[in-house]
């Protein structure tokens, strides 16, 4: 079993006090959150699936216990438009 990727993730409060993330950092390269597309929690973990400005989708995983975040999910756009929209994207090729 592969362990997800260990990433550092800068995060702000939200309106209730829980931190969101803002923008995350693997290797050398940083990536900002442009929108937070759900999120959820789980007895050990808080789940937060974004869009970010790369248009990709990512899942970040938190764990609340031990402190770290981890980068559990990639897709890039192109890829996560044509299986969540497949109506629209047969539309479009006629």
């Amino acid at each position: 079993m592969t362990r997800p990727l260990e990433i550092a993730v800068s995060c702000r409060a939200g309106h209730r006090g829980e931190e969101r993330p803002v923008a995350f950092r693997f290797g050398d390269r940083e990536i900002s959150v442009e929108t937070i597309l759900d999120s959820w929690l789980a007895p050990e973990h808080r789940y937060f699936k974004i869009r970010a400005e790369d248009r990709a989708i990512y899942i970040l995983r938190h764990d609340v216990n031990e402190g770290f975040w981890e980068l559990c999910f990639y897709t890039l756009a192109e890829a996560w438009d044509k299986t969540q929209r497949p109506e629209e994207n047969r539309s479009r090729k006629r």
